[in-house]
């Protein structure tokens, strides 16, 4: 993502390159303040890392927790985990905790056989740093 930013802005025109995603402050335009904001956010996210446990029922997920692991070097504060099925939201937690390095926030979501037929869970942890918003995505393998 970084590189094909930096070609954009160099006037390359980069494959699979998404100008709006790509427009990270919402100022309507790709230039270097997004080169550094993405930066920022690859160098937030290098320490964070999430463990998963899925409980089944009759072979379909039952329940998830997942764990929000910090080993970077950076305390960021955590404001919600929302889980989505298909990019359909399917539960949200709001809490508003001080992640410090080394330490992890376990989030639970439970009565998800309905959801059992579908594939494509994914979790979104949301938090801030220095009063900017990021996000942390991670798919859950079936």
């Amino acid at each position: 993502d970084l590189d094909a930013t930096v070609d954009f802005i160099m006037g390359k025109d980069p494959e699979g390159f998404y100008e709006s995603l790509a427009d990270l402050n919402g100022d309507d335009k790709v230039d270097a303040v997004d080169v550094v904001k993405l930066v920022t956010i690859l160098n937030l996210q290098e320490g964070l890392n999430m463990d998963w446990q899925a409980n089944y029922s009759n072979q379909v997920i039952s329940s998830l927790s997942c764990t929000l692991n910090n080993d970077g070097d950076k305390a960021i504060q955590l404001t919600k985990c929302e889980l989505y099925c298909n990019q359909s939201l399917v539960s949200s937690s709001n809490f508003k905790v001080t992640l410090a390095s080394g330490g992890s926030k376990k989030c639970s979501f439970d009565e998800l056989a309905s959801y059992s037929t579908k594939t494509g869970f994914s979790l979104v942890w949301y938090y801030t740093y220095n009063g900017e918003e990021y996000t942390y995505r991670c798919e859950i393998e079936e």
